[in-house]
C-alpha cells in the first residue's frame, strides 16, 4: 500500500503537484513555485502519479485522476488500489451523469452501460488484487454501498437498462 504524503510547498504552503515522468519536481497549484523533491526518500515515478491521481480525484477532476491510475496500471497491472481507483472515479462519474438535468435523459441508457461496465470491472480487480485481507473487506463494504445507493433518476420516456449490475 502506497502511503500517501502531500508533497507541500515551501513558498506558499500550497499542494505541489508530480510530475510523474519527471518525480524529482513539483510545481505548486497556487503559487507556481517549482521545488526540487528528490530528497524525499523513497518517492518514484508509481507515487508521484499516485499523489496526482488522488489529487485530482479530490478536486473533482475525475478524468485526470483516471489516467494517472490508468498510469500506474500501465507499469504495475495486479495493484489493487489502482484499480479501486479507477472504481472510485467510475462512481464520481455516475453520480455527475445521475445528476445530469432531466433534458439528458435520452443519453443515459448509453453512459449507464459504459458506467457499469468499469464499475464492475474495477470494483472485480481491485477486490482480486487488494493488498491484504483488511483492504479487501473495506473494498468490499465501499462497493456494496455503491451497489446500494447509485441509482439512476428515472427519464421522462422509456426506461433505462440495468444500472450497475451485480
Amino acid at each position: 500500500m502506497i502511503e500517501l504524503k502531500s508533497a507541500v510547498c515551501p513558498e506558499c504552503g500550497g499542494r505541489l503537484v508530480i510530475d510523474p515522468l519527471s518525480p524529482s519536481t513539483g510545481k505548486c497549484k497556487s503559487c507556481g513555485y517549482s521545488a526540487l523533491i528528490s530528497g524525499i526518500p523513497g518517492f518514484s515515478a508509481e507515487k508521484a502519479a499516485w499523489m496526482n491521481a488522488v489529487h485530482a480525484l479530490e478536486d473533482g477532476e475525475i478524468d485526470k485522476s483516471d489516467k494517472y491510475f490508468a498510469k500506474i496500471l500501465e507499469t504495475k497491472p495486479d495493484y489493487g488500489e489502482a484499480y479501486f481507483g479507477r472504481f472510485e472515479c467510475a462512481v464520481a462519474t455516475a453520480e455527475y451523469y445521475k445528476g445530469l438535468n432531466s433534458k439528458m435523459a435520452r443519453c443515459w441508457p448509453d453512459y449507464v452501460e459504459a458506467i457499469n461496465e468499469s464499475l464492475n470491472k474495477f470494483a472485480r480487480r481491485a477486490v482480486q488484487y487488494a493488498a491484504d485481507e483488511e483492504t479487501k473487506q473495506t473494498y468490499e463494504v465501499r462497493i456494496a454501498e455503491v451497489r446500494e445507493t447509485l441509482t439512476p433518476p428515472e427519464p421522462k420516456k422509456g426506461g433505462l437498462r440495468g444500472f450497475f449490475k451485480k
